[in-house]
């Protein structure tokens, strides 16, 4: 009887420690279940709740936001700039909204002329170089016309009327046959009319409009953006523009 007597008294005060560890262990929140948190976590908007990690000194939730939505245009420039003038607080704001924008069209303006002028300087450029060639070309001519008039100075036409007769002749083979040699190099517009670039069997190059001689007697009969065309006096030639 003694012994059982001390088994319950030890059993009682076992029980009566454990219970007080227990209380104490769930007192100190050791003993709230895990999910306990997930049931009162507060997820702010736009937010989704990850997964939650606790430690013996804190709970750490992870949130993810989720990616915007790609909205649609609703409103245009002009609209949206109305809506931005009617929110302003007073008059001094709006006149100087206005004026910002005055601003900025006039700078769109300003770069607008900017690339205008650019354009204007460039063609005058060109211009310019196609008029170099151009006197460069007559002046070959003029040399050439004065060498030609000082050979038939030396000549007596008495008494070497065949010899002349046989040098025109082998002039208007050479003419003829340099027709085809004649390759184009391009065509530019201008105010004045077409231009045609073209160049010789020697690569002597041309810069021509309608009705002007080269290379010693062809001339140039029409120009347009399709087709060239060239002629010796006795046969013309067409070149196709590529």
């Amino acid at each position: 009887m003694a012994k059982n007597e001390k088994m319950k008294q030890v059993l009682g005060v076992t029980v009566c420690i454990g219970g007080l560890v227990v209380f104490a262990l769930w007192y100190l929140g050791f003993l709230e279940p895990a999910k306990e948190a997930d049931k009162t976590l507060t997820v702010p908007d736009g937010y989704s709740h990850v997964q939650s990690k606790a430690t013996s000194n804190e709970t750490v939730h992870t949130f993810k936001k989720a990616p915007p939505q790609v909205g649609a245009i609703s409103q245009t420039a002009d609209q949206a700039y109305s809506r931005y003038m009617q929110s302003l607080p007073d008059t001094l704001d709006k006149a100087i909204s206005q004026e910002f924008r005055t601003l900025n069209v006039s700078l769109q303006n300003a770069r607008l002329y900017a690339d205008t002028t650019g354009l204007i300087r460039q063609g005058r450029e060109n211009m310019n170089q196609l008029n170099q060639l151009k006197d460069k070309q007559n002046e070959q001519e003029k040399e050439q016309a004065m060498s030609r008039n000082n050979v038939n100075f030396l000549v007596d036409d008495r008494d070497n009327t065949p010899t002349r007769y046989k040098q025109e002749q082998q002039k208007k083979a050479e003419i003829k046959a340099s027709l085809g040699d004649i390759s184009l190099e391009g065509v530019v517009g201008t105010e004045d009319g077409y231009y045609v670039m073209l160049r010789d069997a020697k690569g002597n190059p041309f810069t021509l409009k309608p009705g002007q001689y080269f290379d010693g007697g062809m001339i140039v009969k029409s120009v347009n953006t399709k087709e060239v065309v060239i002629t010796d006096g006795d046969e013309e030639r067409i070149i196709p523009v590529m």
